[in-house]
């Protein structure tokens, strides 16, 4: 995770000890987030038991995805990535097929003739149930895992069958979700399963700019089906899913942040604990590369992050304002990064090392440059590959050459080390 102590030391010119500090506030966060889902986590341990309920436990501590958790091990693995444990926690692309057309979303502005290494297009993709299991199925001591991808995730028939295999094995599930593809029935599945949380991306606090920009959905739709979610819960008597949300700052919607804030701390207000204990917005800045969406990108100053936060505080709505910046040389240095710690497994099989690389919107170039394919050797021989653990090694380092699938990174800043070590290309 990069903290904004991270950022402001970057942007600020400031002292190193901003970022050793926050380096050892992590233990204290950790503590924090046990506190502030304590009932969340009471409930775990009566409904299904110890081994869930520690698994949960160590989410919130050593899982960085989503905001699940803290890292308190990251700076290890950061001075010693050798140290580095087969992956705890992976993100998987399970489907390439949706129904909406988001003004952001590279998906809207892919190459209709963009097609996959065996031939196939990359758009109207879904990982089969068998698939899946193959892939996760490799991971024993699996703790937390984000099935993701360039779609819509009820658009795949067997994503509920995926969710219910995790959840058998304790697995830490979260997730993305539109709230549009699905209905009363899979809202009371999700309640039974027990998800343990669920990001609604929701880019506009009304209805006229959300549809502007995730056109082809439906405003009342989403808001009724998020409603019908909490509802089961509330019958059920259960804290899982656990609601959060996603908003992508951009040129259309910046009006918007604040009252957004708004309208989800009114939600929070009218249903109390059944929406979640840690109710979350993540304002997520992203990285949009295609031209052809441009216009869209927004930079906000220092002072409307912190306006954003402070209202925040006063509606009692925790949120994160992540990637603040298109300019690169504002972004925390690359050697800060642990993301490679979570592979990101593409829809064919694909082993690249995290999601900020997916975002530079490339994908043949991510095929070319993939650690392996896990429909062709097992993760771990390519976990264990020479490559993959100069490029853990690397990646760390201030003085080596930019691993070539960090060039052009959505989250770091790889620029001085670029100039002057240059581009690995065989890492």
């Amino acid at each position: 995770m990069v903290s904004m102590a991270d950022i402001r030391e970057v942007k600020n010119k400031a002292s190193i000890s901003l970022v050793v500090k926050d380096r050892l506030m992590i233990p204290l966060r950790a503590l924090r987030l046990c506190w502030i889902n304590r009932k969340t986590l009471a409930y775990i341990r009566r409904k299904y038991g110890l081994k869930r309920w520690i698994n949960v436990v160590l989410t919130y501590w050593i899982i960085t995805g989503e905001n699940s958790g803290v890292g308190v091990l990251d700076p290890l693995y950061k001075f010693f990535p050798s140290l580095t444990p087969y992956p705890l926690e992976i993100e998987v692309e399970f489907t390439t097929i949706c129904n909406i057309n988001c003004l952001q979303c590279e998906y809207r502005h892919w190459d209709p003739k963009l097609r996959l290494p065996d031939g196939r297009s990359y758009k109207g993709q879904n990982l089969t149930f068998e698939q899946f299991k193959h892939m996760v199925d490799q991971f024993p001591h699996l703790i937390w895992i984000n099935p993701t991808g360039e779609g819509s995730p009820f658009l795949n028939p067997e994503f509920l069958q995926m969710l219910e295999y995790l959840k058998k094995r304790n697995v830490y599930v979260n997730f993305s979700a539109e709230a549009y593809n699905w209905n009363h029935e899979i809202a009371k599945k999700l309640v039974e399963i027990g998800v343990d949380k669920i990001w609604f991306s929701i880019d506009g606090a009304t209805k006229e700019t959300y549809q502007k920009i995730r056109v082809g959905s439906d405003w009342e739709t989403i808001w009724k089906n998020i409603r019908d979610l909490i509802e089961e819960k509330r019958k059920a008597k259960s804290y899982l899913p656990q609601v959060c949300f996603h908003f992508t700052p951009m040129t259309l919607n910046r009006h918007e942040i604040i009252p957004f804030i708004d309208l989800v701390a009114d939600l929070k207000e009218e249903y109390g604990i059944w929406v979640g204990e840690y109710v979350t917005i993540d304002f997520q800045q992203v990285i949009i590369n295609n031209p052809k969406a441009a216009e869209l990108k927004y930079e906000p100053t220092d002072e409307e992050i912190e306006k954003v936060y402070e209202h925040a505080k006063k509606r009692g709505v925790k949120i994160f304002y992540q990637r603040p910046s298109y300019e690169e040389e504002t972004k925390p240095p690359g050697d800060l990064c642990v993301v490679w710690k979570e592979p990101f497994f593409l829809i064919n099989g694909d082993v690249v090392p995290c999601c900020a690389c997916v975002q530079r919107n490339n994908r043949p170039w991510l095929h070319e440059f993939t650690f392996g394919n896990l429909f062709e050797k097992p993760f771990r021989e390519i976990w264990d590959s020479d490559r993959y653990k100069k490029f853990r090694k690397m990646v760390v380092n201030p003085k080596a050459p930019v691993p070539i699938l960090c060039q052009g990174c959505a989250v770091f800043n790889f620029k001085d080390r670029r100039e002057k070590y240059g581009i690995s290309k065989e890492i």
